[in-house]
């Protein structure tokens, strides 16, 4: 089943006024990374491959129902599509239309 699709189209020229100043009043070194950031993303890396390695193999009907149960988390999905001329169109859908 379908959904009224909500189509927008708007521009994406003007730049919000608030953006540009945040962006200017963050220092260069916060985006250097610190030895103690490269540890907490390497454990969170080796939690992630532990959390891999410690799960159960699924089958194709258990992947098929994980797959679905993702689809029932969402009612609806909103897909923008960027256009030349910083054109926008904005619609709605429901997660299994193809």
């Amino acid at each position: 089943p379908s959904c009224d699709r909500e189509a927008i189209i708007f521009r994406t020229d003007e730049p919000l006024s608030h953006e540009s100043s945040q962006v200017d009043s963050i220092p260069e070194d916060f985006f250097e990374i610190t030895q103690s950031d490269v540890k907490i993303l390497y454990r969170d890396l080796q939690s992630a491959v532990q959390q891999l390695e410690d799960q159960p193999l699924m089958t194709k009907a258990m992947k098929r129902a994980q797959t679905e149960a993702l689809y029932d988390q969402y009612e609806r999905v909103v897909i923008r599509v960027q256009f030349p001329e910083k054109l926008t169109l904005q619609g709605v859908f429901r997660p299994r239309e193809l």
